[in-house]
């Protein structure tokens, strides 16, 4: 009978896995993202493949295909929206800045006068802030831009790995249930078909609320007068991706452009009461 190692050789060896393992997860950190986002998105367009092949009796590869395409190009469409309001904001961020610091010394000239308080200093400092903000804001914007060449070849896998999820999805199938002992096989299967049954529906709706937020924050921005309404709605939107507290850090980014670079304080009252009215429309 061989002897148990002692355990001080065992605790060893049990964090030395638990290093290599996150280890492992922050090296290859870039292909488990894309390999995750592939896995929601082919749930996300699991219900349109499986329309493609039972109703319209399409090929497999040919459902597959069509499906990641019409992903693709609605992604695409969205990324190039979004490119065109930020490179209007980046041609614009001199005008920005100087109307964000007008609008300070107008709130600091209201405060003295109805309450007597000199706010210089704070003024001073919060000048700093807005200039650090904007150029936070700027340099981040031109990070963004280098580094989409570098994660293009990274993102590109991504509809592989769709296409392979979705193809061989019965081989995956069947693997878990070569995975698991046989007296556990039905409550496999079980399992699996409310994952497949409920996973999807999720998804879709997650993906269809920030679609509907998306039109209806573009359009009541663009209302109350917002600039770059379609960009702010299509940040606001994706931050409801984010349980409980996402809507509201959505909003809060609309709302400080429009408090610091609107033309009356109105503009960023408005703001507000327009989110808080479609919390109120979709909780209806």
């Amino acid at each position: 009978m061989l002897n148990k190692p002692p355990r001080i050789v065992t605790l060893t060896f049990v964090l030395l896995f638990i290093i290599l393992f996150f280890y492992g997860i922050i090296v290859a950190k870039g292909f488990l993202s894309t390999l995750i986002l592939g896995m929601i998105f082919s749930y996300l367009i699991f219900p349109l493949v499986n329309f493609l092949e039972k109703k319209a009796h399409f090929p497999r590869v040919l459902a597959n295909m069509l499906s990641i395409i019409l992903l693709l190009g609605i992604l695409t469409l969205v990324a190039f929206i979004m490119y065109r309001n930020i490179g209007r904001i980046t041609q614009d961020m001199p005008a920005l800045v100087e109307q964000a610091h007008h609008n300070i010394d107008q709130l600091g000239a209201f405060i003295e006068s109805t309450f007597g308080y000199t706010v210089q200093s704070q003024n001073t400092m919060i000048h700093e802030s807005v200039n650090n903000m904007f150029n936070t804001s700027s340099n981040f914007t031109k990070s963004v831009f280098k580094g989409t060449t570098s994660t293009l070849f990274t993102l590109g896998l991504m509809p592989v790995f769709m296409f392979y999820m979705l193809f061989y999805r019965e081989k995956f199938y069947k693997f878990i249930l070569m995975a698991v002992p046989a007296e556990k096989e039905d409550d496999a299967v079980q399992i699996i078909r409310k994952i497949s049954h409920v996973t999807p529906r999720y998804v879709g709706g997650v993906f269809t609320v920030v679609i509907i937020l998306t039109v209806l924050n573009s359009f009541g921005l663009w209302i109350v007068g917002v600039k770059y309404a379609i960009l702010f709605g299509i940040i606001s939107a994706l931050f409801n991706l984010i349980p409980y507290f996402g809507t509201w850090i959505g909003a809060s980014i609309p709302f400080t452009f429009a408090l610091l670079t609107g033309e009356t304080p109105h503009l960023a009252l408005g703001v507000i009461v327009l989110f808080v009215i479609i919390q109120f429309l979709l909780a209806a």
